[in-house]
């Protein structure tokens, strides 16, 4: 055990207060979590990933909504990288 120099024993904090950031399958199961919306473990098992905290039908909204604004930045880096159409004067 680690004492101060007047040798008192140092007190360890916990950190009980954060979130825990597997799902809860991955939890119950003890198996480790990649963390992603679904995991792996979850897929591979078929069953719901469920993240404490969250709501099932938000976490496919938020699926749905990540996908349609990676879909629309693909689309806005496509019409920037097209060739510029130079019209010459006749």
């Amino acid at each position: 055990m680690k004492r101060t120099r007047d040798g008192y024993p140092i007190i360890l904090m916990h950190r009980g207060n954060r979130a825990p950031s597997s799902c809860q399958a991955c939890r119950e199961k003890k198996r480790r979590c990649d963390r992603t919306q679904p995991c792996s473990n979850c897929m591979q098992r078929n069953i719901s990933c469920e993240y404490p905290g969250q709501d099932p039908e938000s976490s496919e909204r938020d699926a749905s909504q990540a996908l349609g604004m990676a879909s629309s930045s693909q689309s806005t880096i496509a019409q920037s990288q097209a060739p510029a159409t130079v019209s010459t004067p006749q």
